[in-house]
């Protein structure tokens, strides 16, 4: 089952909410709120509903993004797939400079083969573990083409 990325900024924080508005509010269940409830979200009841404050519920979401971010240590990409950081082999790795500051770093995964992604500082690329790496060309977009337009079929073919 795919997680859901929660944006704590939907809760207004001088308002009070009940866990059915909670739930419609985030698009999850009932349940799933009363197992916030249980996991630290404080809630208060009063007579006979829990009401849920909106500062308490912005910040037991922000604090359960931030304890589920996950950082990468140099030379390290993060796979979606395995969900984890992942050292990509050296071979495989490539680097696309974006601009003279900053570039991607694009490689498979070793164990699942899904492609991982990583911006770069180009300044610092030797901080960040990948100074070997083979230097790609950057896409060109269209307004870099001698002739950019979105339809350059159409002029010739009337």
């Amino acid at each position: 089952m795919a997680r859901l990325s929660l944006n704590p900024k939907k809760a207004k924080i001088h308002r009070s909410y009940s866990v059915a508005e909670v739930a419609l509010l985030y698009g999850v269940s009932r349940g799933a709120v009363r197992a916030w409830c249980k996991a630290g979200l404080h809630a208060a009841k009063i007579g006979g509903e829990f009401l849920i404050y909106g500062d308490d519920l912005r910040a037991f979401l922000e604090q359960r993004r931030a304890s589920q971010r996950a950082t990468c240590p140099p030379g390290t990409l993060f796979c979606v797939g395995c969900r984890a950081a992942r050292r990509p082999h050296p071979e495989a790795a490539r680097l696309t400079p974006f601009n003279e500051k900053s570039g991607n770093v694009h490689a498979s995964c070793p164990q699942c083969g899904a492609a991982m992604n990583r911006r770069v500082s180009l300044p610092r690329l030797a901080e960040s573990g990948f100074e070997g790496l083979g230097v790609r060309p950057a896409a060109l977009h269209l307004d870099h083409s001698p002739n950019p337009s979105v339809k350059p079929h159409s002029e010739r073919n009337p």
